[in-house]
């Protein structure tokens, strides 16, 4: 698995649930996320759930940032939990390349301080997501609502490609030697889109555009996804796809 010190020279990426909960979220409203941290980029991707269970959505996930960050050979550093266990143990079954899951010893959260540095600028960051979002409509954010799983989502997605590191290169730099230029909205921005499907465009009577709320961008292709409009609500998917 790592005999000889092979694993020492994979890139090592560190994985933790954090948990946010707003006061008006009411009895349900404490929300599960999980953290992806790569030790030596800084680079983070993260994502609420509605619970620890959704092991499918976990370990696609997981997979798809590693592919995305171009690792190939990796080593994944988490607590001794079994739901994340679970998670690696199917990631490593999913890739197509050697991961060795290393747990850190029971009570050592120090040893996972570079995912406890991810979870709280994470949680820092999709507070203030909530609070321009809040401000925007009239009304609080709460944890509870589908919306807050997009914010989540795009707080580590906007650290990854916008925050600076002491070295004055961002993350993204690093990961692919560039500056990232793709067009950003802000997550539940009432935009006007296309659609791109070929059907649509043989009914030549009916518009191919309509509006919808801007929730992010997809990882691998860096496609913009929208929702549905509903100004009261904000209803939304309940799982951010990736």
């Amino acid at each position: 698995e790592g005999a000889g010190g092979k694993g020492r020279r994979w890139p090592k990426v560190q994985m933790d649930f954090c948990f946010m909960e707003s006061k008006g979220a009411g009895g349900d409203g404490k929300a599960t996320g999980l953290t992806i941290t790569c030790v030596s980029t800084g680079a983070i991707a993260s994502s609420a759930l509605p619970g620890k269970a959704m092991g499918a959505f976990l370990v696609g996930l997981v997979t798809q940032i590693l592919a995305v960050w171009g690792y190939t050979d990796v080593v994944l550093w988490t607590d001794q939990e079994e739901a994340i266990t679970a998670v690696v143990n199917e990631v490593a079954k999913r890739r197509n390349h050697r991961t060795i899951h290393r747990r850190i010893a029971r009570y050592s959260h120090a040893s996972l301080g570079y995912a406890e540095q991810g979870n709280w600028a994470v949680e820092a960051h999709t507070r203030t997501l909530m609070e321009a979002l809040g401000e925007t409509i009239g009304r609080p954010i709460q944890t509870s609502e589908p919306i807050f799983a997009w914010l989540a989502r795009h707080a580590g997605w906007l650290l990854t490609r916008y925050r600076v590191r002491p070295d004055g290169r961002t993350t993204y730099q690093l990961l692919h030697r560039e500056d990232y230029r793709g067009e950003v909205l802000i997550v539940g921005e009432l935009c006007w889109c296309l659609d791109p499907r070929p059907e649509s465009a043989e009914l030549r009577g009916d518009s191919r555009w309509s509006q919808g709320l801007w929730l992010g961008k997809v990882e691998a292709s860096d496609e913009h996804i929208l929702g549905p409009v509903s100004y009261t609500h904000l209803t939304l998917p309940t799982t951010p796809y990736v």
